[in-house]
């Protein structure tokens, strides 16, 4: 019965001590895991900026197309006023 008391003395004599030591954290714990931190956001930038390049590409790719036809367009409609300019200017 004795060991019993004298075991659980030290038990609770030690569990303040222990208490602390796990609520401070490690500096280097501490160090890695604002590392990690740090990594998957600079992970999660990383895709972002990736999704960003690839709409920019995509439209570069695509935006050619779409403006060698605009300004095709353009000129076929040049070319037409131009014409019908110069049989309105024979006619007069």
């Amino acid at each position: 019965m004795a060991a019993v008391k004298v075991i659980a003395f030290v038990v609770l004599a030690l569990a303040p001590s222990m208490q602390c030591t796990e609520q401070r954290a490690n500096p280097i714990r501490k160090v890695v895991t604002m590392l990690q931190n740090m990594q998957t956001q600079v992970t999660a930038e990383g895709e972002k900026q990736e999704k960003l390049f690839e709409a920019f590409m995509c439209y570069c790719k695509n935006g050619k197309g779409t403006l060698e036809t605009s300004i095709a367009d353009a000129e076929e409609e040049d070319r037409k006023l131009r014409e019908d300019l110069r049989s309105a200017h024979r006619k007069a």
